[in-house]
Formats: C-alpha cells, structure tokens, sequence
C-alpha cells in the first residue's frame, strides 16, 4: 500500500471506531487467531503474540484514559472552577 492509502484507512477505521483507533486492529488479531480471517503476507504480523498483546494493551489504556480524564474533570468542577484548560467549563 502506499501512505495515503495507508493514512486514509487508518483514519476510515479511526472515525468507524469513535476514534478508538485500536479496536479494529484488535478485532482483526483475534480475528485472524481465531481462524475467521486470512491475512495479507504484508499484514500477518498482526496475529502474532506480540501485536495481540500489544493491541489489547493499547485498547485498555486508550478506553481508561478516556473514561478516567472525563471523571477526574468532572470531579475538578464541582469542587472549584477550573485554572488550566484541561477542564473546560462555559461561563455562565
């Protein structure tokens, strides 16, 4: 593939995910691990233990990260309004 190409479907699978760029790339590992799909042989690395680990790793921390930084935001604004802009809260 060329790097557009490469760039336009990572962003396609980026934006069908809600921006969780890393589940579909796990959903394919297992995927492919579980038999369901024939890889690519530019694209076998992606089922190999390595890239599952690292796949998950990356899912679990991306989906905290998301949830943990809106609840830590949430409890900054109730308890005084927000001095960097890390917590956006309109004026009112």
């Amino acid at each position: 593939m060329t790097p557009i190409v490469s760039i336009a479907a990572g962003l396609g699978l980026a934006a069908a995910s809600g921006f969780r760029a890393f589940v579909p790339l796990l959903l394919m590992s297992l995927a492919a691990r579980g038999g369901l799909l024939t890889l690519t042989p530019g694209m076998e690395w992606v089922a190999s233990d390595a890239a599952l680990l690292a796949l998950a790793t990356a899912t679990i921390a991306e989906i905290l990260a998301y949830y943990l930084g809106s609840t830590i935001c949430s409890i900054r604004l109730r308890r005084r309004p927000p001095r960097s802009p890390g917590c956006w809260r309109p004026r009112r």
